[in-house]
């Protein structure tokens, strides 16, 4: 008599062959998407591999999301397998579609609006929305993968910061004593989050300043001290989660018309500064000891269009 074992192979081995004209045939595996790693931030490097595809089979990838307004975002890229049934995005050119060239990030960078005339706007303001891996031969769908890419690593704190004149939100990570980073924001008056959270993610201390249009400051972007930013500087260097010989400034539009100012007002109060479209003049509406800095009026602005 066969014991559990026997029995147990024997309906294993009959659930997974078919016998036709005495040739063995099995079961084709469903395709499987492979991402490495499987947690990462969204700036940084993934491999995707496709297995279990026929030899030479010719594949469409897309990847698609939604953005802080629910907006479809989408891309898609054409790819051949090799002789294993393997297609590897990070070693891989597609043969076409939304990118050209070996690209691991190319799938992400390349995603545009599926509506029409859609404002390409704050793709990056997604967060923890999730992106699906979808991979098709022909119209047929093979498989599907929910991927998340977040902009904020798990020991990132945070702590909203009003004192000695300064107001902001301070990110940093957990334990850590680290270079330190003043995000100063443009006319909008704020940042949106993700840009401090992915800094601080990467290991820096990053302050994101405010500077107007909250309580206790200036209600509208005109005639900002700049003493004030010296004095958000000076705080920043004395916090414990600080290394005060590695600070930097970044902003961006007139955020970074403002950190070239104020690297050439007070180059001494920091290492380095990163100006994001920042104009080729001052716009901003500025004072330095109580005298406003010169600066081309909007309609000089309005001209130079």
């Amino acid at each position: 008599m066969m014991n559990k074992k026997k029995i147990f192979l024997a309906i294993l081995l009959l659930s997974a062959i078919t016998i036709s004209s005495g040739v063995f045939f099995w079961p084709k595996a469903k395709p499987i998407i492979t991402a490495t790693p499987e947690k990462n931030l969204i700036d940084e490097p993934i491999e995707i591999v496709i297995s279990h595809l026929k030899p030479h089979e010719q594949v469409i990838i897309e990847a698609s999301c939604k953005d802080k307004d629910n907006n479809a975002w989408l891309s898609r890229a054409t790819f051949q397998a090799d002789d294993k049934g393997i297609v590897n995005v990070a070693k891989q050119a597609p043969t076409s579609g939304s990118y050209n060239g070996i690209d691991p990030m190319g799938l992400f960078w390349s995603m545009t609006p599926t509506i029409k005339n859609q404002t390409l706007s704050m793709l990056i303001s997604l967060n923890l929305t999730p992106f699906e891996l979808s991979v098709f031969s022909g119209n047929k769908l093979l498989t599907q993968e929910t991927m998340y890419r977040p902009y904020i690593a798990p020991n990132i704190e945070k702590k909203e910061i009003r004192e000695q004149g300064v107001v902001g939100t301070l990110f940093y990570p957990k334990g850590k004593r680290c270079p330190g980073v003043m995000a100063i924001p443009g006319s909008s008056g704020q940042l949106p989050n993700y840009v401090s959270q992915l800094l601080a993610s990467h290991g820096y201390a990053v302050f994101e300043l405010r500077y107007f249009g909250v309580e206790g400051l200036p209600k509208n972007l005109s005639l900002i001290p700049l003493e004030y930013f010296k004095n958000a500087m000076q705080w920043l260097k004395k916090q414990p989660q600080v290394d005060d010989s590695k600070i930097a400034l970044i902003g961006q539009s007139t955020g970074g018309d403002l950190a070239l100012l104020l690297a050439s007002t007070f180059p001494g109060e920091m290492n380095a500064v990163i100006a994001l479209s920042a104009p080729s003049f001052v716009f901003g509406s500025w004072t330095y000891k109580n005298n406003q800095i010169p600066s081309v009026s909007l309609s000089h602005k309005e001209m130079l269009k």
